[in-house]
């Protein structure tokens, strides 16, 4: 966040059904949509969401 400002991305369906991205983008049958990303100011800061604990994940290697 800053200067008020905000950001969403989203994957997942909204940007992979063909029949919504064709429609709302007209895209072409060789077109594709990775995300979209909605940008805009906030009207109150969203609450964090639970994130996992990266040292269960990763594994660290020393090279």
């Amino acid at each position: 966040e800053a200067a008020g400002w905000g950001a969403n991305w989203l994957s997942g369906w909204v940007a992979h059904d063909r029949g919504f991205v064709t429609e709302a983008f007209g895209l072409a049958p060789q077109e594709f949509v990775a995300g979209i990303l909605h940008l805009g100011t906030e009207t109150a800061a969203p609450p964090d969401r639970p994130r996992p604990d990266l040292a269960q994940l990763v594994t660290w290697v020393e090279a």
